[in-house]
């Protein structure tokens, strides 16, 4: 397997996997295939697999989870919230034409 890096085969406990390789690992593994077969040789820690699945499987279930953001929403909030500093500054600004006048 290419992992997009030049390198092939299944990698050491000590060298680093690429996103890639991980991606692809989990998604070999979420597809059913065994543990065993995704280790590959030299051999993989089938801790560290599983490790990964879990990790995978904790974020999908957190985007799964997360409110979705309506654009038009949080646009509307950061104009609210301009317009709110704006009136502070408007108020300030005729205490101090106020002041001055006098």
């Amino acid at each position: 397997m290419s992992d997009g890096t030049g390198e092939t085969g299944a990698l050491g406990s000590e060298q680093n996997w690429s996103p890639r390789r991980k991606r692809d690992t989990v998604l070999g593994l979420l597809q059913g295939k065994s543990l065993d077969a995704m280790s590959g040789e030299p051999l993989v820690e089938i801790c560290r697999l599983e490790v990964l699945r879990n990790q995978a499987l904790a974020g999908m279930e957190r985007a799964l989870v997360k409110r979705d953001v309506d654009p038009f929403m949080e646009e509307l909030k950061a104009e609210k919230e301009h317009i709110g500093e704006l009136t502070m500054k408007v108020d300030v600004l005729r205490r101090r034409w106020r002041c001055d006048a006098l």
